[in-house]
């Protein structure tokens, strides 16, 4: 009876342990520190835009006067926009839309009758969430056609990333909770 007694006890205590899991509190705790984790894992890219004349590696100048050149007459013109990706990976590859980290439709001041030969210079900063230190990011692959880019930091100790990232995975069911994390205009 004693042994009996310990064996239902024990399938007692399993069975509430397992109830336990299902607990609205429990399942709401669960799914707070999953997106936490995630959280984490979220950067903001800064990306700024120069143009330099090919041969010369000058940047374009803008005058006081609105001229474009590259004497270094005014100021460096630039352009700067902002975008959210995700760290994937232990070795600093993070995802991202191409859209943020392209050049192509940015537009740049109009050299009018100009013969110089230019090319646009892309700059790139991963800043974590959470965080203010600027990581040096340079682009590796993109996708315009899927909108899906690959750049790469140098990774750093305890740098966090989503550690069961993979491609494969199916889209959510109809219904279920979609939590969404970025750096819309800039901001968490």
């Amino acid at each position: 009876l004693e042994a009996e007694l310990a064996r239902t006890r024990a399938d007692l205590q399993e069975a509430r342990e397992a109830f336990a899991r299902f607990d609205p509190v429990n399942l709401e705790q669960s799914r707070l520190t999953e997106v936490s984790r995630v959280r984490e894992a979220v950067v903001l890219l800064e990306v700024t835009l120069t143009v330099a004349e090919r041969d010369t590696g000058a940047l374009l100048h803008v005058s006081s006067i609105g001229e474009p050149n590259f004497e270094g007459r005014g100021r460096v013109w630039s352009l700067e926009s902002t975008g959210s990706g995700f760290c994937v990976d232990p070795e600093g590859w993070i995802l991202t839309n191409a859209h943020v980290v392209s050049v192509e439709g940015q537009g740049g001041p109009s050299l009018g009758g100009a013969e110089a030969v230019v090319e646009p210079r892309v700059e790139i900063e991963a800043v974590f969430s959470g965080t203010s230190r600027r990581h040096p990011a340079e682009v590796l692959r993109s996708a315009t056609g899927s909108d899906l880019a690959l750049v790469k930091i140098e990774p750093f100790d305890y740098m966090p990333y989503l550690r069961d990232f993979t491609a494969e995975t199916l889209p959510p069911e109809p219904g279920t909770d979609v939590y969404l994390f970025g750096f819309p205009l800039g901001n968490f």
